[in-house]
């Protein structure tokens, strides 16, 4: 009779692995459907099928501006922009203003999401005040959406 209890634990905590296992690989693809692009223009980001909800997304882009402020301390504007047709020019190519067609992000209003800058504080020059503010469906860019370490 203890070994049949011993066995049935043992395929109950293999089968717990396995779910668990299972539920995160899962939680991984859904988190991971929105990769960041970076594009041949080195501050501009392309986010493919950007969440709806607006709480993912700013999590998403600052969670990568963080990542970015570690490497690159001198970094002061970042843009993302949707994945399109349109858009996707970019990865391989910078803007192109010349001729009879233009290749320009400004060109492609509608595929705005959102600008992360990061300035100096005024009375303490040491500490940064960084500011991310949505546009379109994410929000109106003339009130900053999020403020990370705000000045005092």
């Amino acid at each position: 009779m203890g070994t049949i209890v011993t066995e049935g634990k043992k395929r109950l905590t293999s089968d717990l692995v396995l779910f668990i296992v299972l539920i995160s690989s899962v939680l991984s693809c859904r988190t991971n459907k929105s990769p960041i692009i970076q594009t041949a223009v080195g501050n501009y980001y392309l986010i493919k099928n950007p969440p709806q909800d607006k709480e993912l997304l700013k999590k998403m882009i600052g969670n990568f501006v963080h990542q970015r402020m570690k490497q690159h301390k001198d970094m002061s504007y970042e843009y993302f922009y949707r994945y399109s047709s349109n858009t996707s020019y970019f990865i391989d190519h910078k803007p192109d203003p010349g001729g009879h067609s233009s290749f320009e992000f400004d060109n492609y209003d509608e595929d705005k999401i959102a600008t992360f800058g990061l300035f100096k504080c005024e009375k303490d020059t040491t500490k940064q005040l960084g500011e991310l503010r949505f546009f379109n469906q994410w929000g109106n860019y003339y009130q900053p959406d999020t403020l990370f370490n705000p000045c005092k």
